[in-house]
């Protein structure tokens, strides 16, 4: 998890990240390895199927289990994060994100790709990340990014599942992806998951 760490270890406040990834197992780590780091992230949950999503993990691995979230959208109760705010789809974004805790380093949004599924766009979710300026905004995405975000992040990982899995073990390959003269440069490396 080298590119993630060294990522994260450079971030500044404002910085914008996204990182996709290929099923909620690597999700789980990498979120988890980051609260470690930095401490409980400030959960921004998009849709009751990414509070869902976190309440089947925290039930499952015992991770997020404590914490501050922010819900847009959504209605089901989180089981274990404390929800300090709710917003519903239509509500003001900047006004949301200058009443958020500024304390947090980290915050971490989680299921705008379920934003389709409930009949909502991104523009919200665009928004949120355009008027973001405090902390070191994280987006996270189960399954395939949505291009049009990837404008708006300073960063893009892309974690994939590795070709060397074994019984116990699965592993993954984080890739940096960013511009410079004329091109664009690929970075990658590879971790183990235990199962």
């Amino acid at each position: 998890m080298e590119i993630i760490q060294n990522v994260f270890n450079r971030a500044e406040n404002g910085d914008r990240i996204m990182i996709s990834f290929p099923e909620m197992l690597s999700f789980f780590t990498v979120t988890k390895w980051l609260n470690e780091q930095f401490g409980n992230p400030l959960w921004i949950l998009w849709t009751d199927a990414a509070v869902e999503r976190l309440n089947h993990l925290g039930k499952k691995l015992g991770y997020p289990v404590s914490g501050n979230a922010v819900t847009i959208g959504a209605i089901k109760e989180c089981l274990f994060l404390d929800v300090v705010a709710r917003y519903d789809f239509y509500d003001d974004v900047s006004s949301l994100l200058k009443s958020l805790p500024v304390g947090n380093v980290l915050l971490i949004s989680f299921g705008v790709n379920f934003l389709e599924i409930f009949g909502q766009g991104l523009s919200k979710a665009i928004e949120f990340i355009i008027e973001h300026e405090n902390g070191i905004l994280c987006t996270c995405t189960v399954g395939e990014a949505p291009d049009i975000l990837l404008p708006f992040h300073d960063t893009f990982i892309e974690i994939k599942s590795g070709e060397e899995s074994y019984l116990t073990y699965k592993s993954y390959v984080a890739k940096l992806r960013f511009s410079v003269d004329g091109g664009t440069i690929e970075m990658s490396d590879s971790f183990l998951v235990s199962e």
